[in-house]
C-alpha cells in the first residue's frame, strides 16, 4: 500500500472544508516549511520562519477549476494538505490559504496550477499591521493571544501556545507586523515558534520539555543524503544580550503644536496628530489627559495673542493611541476668527534604557576566529535574564554542534511525521551522529505523478540536554532588576 494526499479546501468560505476532494486530482507536490539557519547569517538575532509554501498541480476533467465556470474558485481560500499512511494514521502537512490559481491546457487536458501559504503569510501581511496600547505585568502567551485576537486568527488554524516564563512589566505593539510582534516575544524568552502542519500557531518556553517520536537509524535515511552543516555557520563565541528597563515619567508634556491654528466660526479640524515625545525621544503615552482650557489650550482672536481670549469658545479633545493621539480641535463662537495659540497635551511618558551583558569564549576564537550573536530583543526586561542567556548561548554554541540534514524516501511512517518542532533521536552510525534532534526546516516533494513514492528532507538540531540547560523558576514573578 502506499499513502494516500488529502486536499481539503474551503472553497465557498463558509467555515468547513468542503467534501471534494481535490488531492485525487493531483499530479505534482512540493511542500516547504520553516527555517533555513537558526541563527541569522550576520549574527544578528535568530532567523525567522519562512512562510510555508504548497505548490500542486490538478488535472482539471470536468472544468470545475475554471474559475469563469466555477465563482468560487479563487485566491484566499483556506486549506489543508493531508496524507494518509499504510498504517492508517492521518499527519498534517501544510495549512494556509491558496494564491491565484493558474489554469493551463496541452494536449487536450486542462490543469490548474494551485499554490498556497501558510499562516506567515497573513501574520507578515501589511495590512495585518497591529497597534496594541500599554499592557502591564503579563506573561509572553498573554501578549501572543493579545496579538493573534488583533488580527482575527483564523478559529480554523488555532494555537498552541505553552506558558510565557518572563513577566513582562510593560507591553505594547506600535505599528507592527503580527508576525515581527509574536517573534520579539518568543526571541526575548528564548523559546520557539513555528506554524504546525495543521495551521496552528505554535509556541514552546525555554523549558518545554519534549519527548522523542521514535528512532532515526541508516537503515531510514536514504543513500548518500546525510550532511552535516559547516560549523562556521553555527559557531558563535561572543553574546552580546541587551536588556531593557522600561519606566513610567508621570504627567509629562508630551507634545505642543509648532504652529498657531486659525479656525473660523464653527469650524472643526480632526487631522492634527500629535506625536509623543520626551526629552527629544519618541515614546509611548499612556493615561492622556484630556487637554484642559487655560491650561493646556488657549485661544485669541489675534494669532499674535493680543486680541480677545475666547478658549471658552474652544474644544480640544483627545483621541489617544500608543504613540500619537488624534486632536479635534473647534471654534464654536458665533461670529469670532480664532487662533489656538497654546496647544499642548499631557500625560505618562514610558521610557527606556539599556543595559547590555557580554560572554565570550577566548579559546573558541582562537580557533574559529570572533563569531557573534548580538541579541536586543526589546522585552528581554531583567538584566539577570539577559546574563543567564548570553552565559548559557556562549556555553552551547562556542563549539561545533552537529546540526544535520537527510533525507527519508518510502518511509511513510516516519517521514510524515516528522513536522516542524518534533522531536527524535538519531543513531547514524555511518556518519558518527548519535543524540537528540528537533527539526527546524522540511520539504515533501512527489518523485512521480502519482505520488507513489515522495522524497522528504529534514535540517534538524541538537536539542540542549537538560543538565546542560539553564533554569530558572517556571515563571519568574520578578519585575526588571537592573
Amino acid at each position: 500500500m502506499r499513502p494516500t494526499f488529502t486536499l481539503d479546501v474551503d472553497w465557498n468560505m463558509d467555515g468547513t472544508y468542503d467534501s471534494l476532494d481535490n488531492g485525487r486530482m493531483m499530479t505534482s507536490l512540493r511542500v516547504r516549511r520553516g527555517k533555513r539557519n537558526v541563527i541569522k547569517p550576520n549574527g544578528d538575532g535568530f532567523e525567522e520562519d519562512e512562510a510555508g509554501q504548497m505548490i500542486t498541480s490538478l488535472v482539471d476533467l470536468y472544468d470545475w477549476y475554471d474559475p469563469f465556470v466555477n465563482t468560487d474558485v479563487g485566491a484566499g481560500k483556506y486549506f489543508r494538505l493531508r496524507v494518509n499512511t499504510p498504517s492508517g494514521q492521518t499527519f498534517s502537512l501544510v495549512t494556509g490559504k491558496l494564491n491565484e490559481p493558474v489554469m493551463s491546457e496541452g494536449r487536450g487536458t486542462r490543469r490548474m496550477q494551485l499554490t498556497g501559504g501558510d499562516g506567515w503569510n497573513t501574520l507578515r501581511d501589511q495590512t495585518n499591521r497591529v497597534n496594541i496600547e500599554l499592557q502591564e505585568d503579563l506573561y509572553g502567551d498573554d501578549a501572543m493571544n493579545l496579538l493573534l485576537d488583533a488580527i482575527g486568527w483564523p478559529t480554523l488554524w488555532g494555537r498552541d501556545l505553552s506558558g510565557g516564563v518572563d513577566l513582562h512589566q510593560y507591553w505594547y505593539a506600535q505599528d507592527k507586523s503580527a508576525a515581527s510582534a509574536l517573534y520579539d516575544l518568543t526571541f526575548s524568552e528564548m523559546g520557539s515558534m513555528w506554524i504546525a502542519g495543521d495551521g496552528k500557531v505554535t509556541f514552546r518556553n525555554r523549558h518545554f520539555a519534549d519527548s522523542s517520536l521514535f528512532t532515526i537509524t541508516d537503515n531510514d535515511v536514504y543513500m548518500g543524503s546525510v550532511k552535516i552543516l559547516d560549523p562556521w555557520d553555527v559557531v558563535r563565541n561572543s553574546i552580546r544580550v541587551t536588556a531593557s528597563k522600561y519606566e513610567i515619567q508621570s504627567a509629562v508634556q508630551l507634545w505642543s503644536s509648532i504652529d498657531v491654528i486659525r479656525l473660523n466660526p464653527g469650524e472643526t479640524r480632526d487631522d492634527i496628530f500629535a506625536t509623543y515625545t520626551y526629552n527629544g525621544e519618541g515614546v509611548i503615552g499612556t493615561n492622556i489627559i484630556q487637554p484642559v482650557a487655560g491650561v493646556d489650550y488657549i485661544a485669541n482672536t489675534q494669532s499674535d495673542g493680543s486680541g480677545v481670549n475666547i478658549t471658552a469658545d474652544f474644544s480640544v479633545v483627545a483621541t489617544p493611541f500608543s504613540s500619537a493621539a488624534k486632536l479635534t480641535v473647534q471654534n464654536n463662537h458665533v461670529s469670532a476668527l480664532g487662533y489656538l495659540i497654546l496647544n499642548k497635551l499631557r500625560g505618562d511618558a514610558l521610557t527606556k534604557k539599556g543595559e547590555t551583558s557580554e560572554a565570550n569564549d577566548s579559546l573558541s576564537q582562537g580557533r574559529y576566529q570572533i563569531r557573534s550573536l548580538d541579541l536586543s530583543y526589546e522585552w528581554i526586561q531583567n538584566i539577570n535574564v539577559a546574563r543567564a542567556v548570553a552565559r548559557f548561548l556562549k556555553d552551547t554554541l562556542a563549539y561545533p554542534k552537529k546540526v544535520i540534514s537527510f533525507q527519508l524516501v518510502d518511509c511513510p511512517e516516519k517521514q510524515f511525521a516528522m513536522d516542524l518542532g518534533k522531536q527524535v533521536d538519531v543513531n547514524i552510525e555511518g556518519k558518527g551522529i548519535v543524540g537528540t534532534y528537533r527539526v527546524y526546516y522540511l520539504e515533501h516533494e512527489w518523485m512521480d505523478m502519482a505520488g507513489m513514492a515522495t522524497r522528504s528532507t529534514f535540517y534538524l538540531e541538537p536539542v540542549a540536554p537538560p543538565d546542560n540547560y539553564w533554569i530558572l523558576p517556571a515563571r519568574i514573578p520578578f519585575k526588571v532588576a537592573f
